[in-house]
């Protein structure tokens, strides 16, 4: 609130920001709608600036807020107009994230092939741009959605090579 009052009126973009900061700190606390309504706001003052970049980072948080508190449409709509902005943009990591995103949102209603699709993309992009973080949570949801599909051998590849990649970087999240 301090940081947010010093921003004052005349520093939108510092203002968005910090909103921006402070629901990733509510998200990890586990205070979603505190995130949201911070994001909401970061959203907001990046469409006034006309930050394209901005925008697309707050419809990707709004969306991962929808998604916590499940509301899979709302997300998938949110997430689908972010994955839009981060390829005109070139944004491939933001993008990877998105559609890694998106993969999850597709397997909790059901669609796992549209699930596995675009985790694949969002895993190939990971392996472009060296994020092994998120390859091995992409790794972990692909292992989830062949589970779910009863293809239990890729399953067990994909795990395999989850728990491989998280041992590797010492990630102990998905193992």
């Amino acid at each position: 609130d301090r940081v947010l009052a010093a921003a004052g009126d005349e520093h939108p973009a510092l203002r968005a920001k910090v909103h921006g900061f402070a629901g990733v700190a509510a998200f990890r606390r586990g205070a979603v709608d505190a995130a949201d309504t911070h994001w909401r706001t970061m959203l907001a003052l990046f469409e006034q600036l006309d930050d394209r970049e901005g925008i697309a980072r707050g419809l990707s948080d709004v969306g991962t807020a929808a998604a916590a508190r499940g509301d899979w449409e709302e997300s998938r709509a949110l997430l689908e107009q972010a994955a839009t902005a981060f390829r005109e943009l070139g944004e491939r990591k933001r993008l990877a994230v998105v559609l890694g995103n998106l993969g999850h949102v597709a397997g909790h209603v059901g669609d796992f092939a549209g699930g596995i699709a675009l985790t694949v993309e969002a895993l190939e992009l990971e392996r472009e741009v060296g994020d092994k973080q998120r390859q091995a949570i992409s790794l972990n949801n692909l292992g989830s959605f062949a589970a779910e599909t009863g293809e239990h051998d890729e399953a067990r590849r994909w795990l395999g090579e989850c728990a491989e990649l998280s041992l590797e970087i010492g990630y102990r999240e998905v193992i």
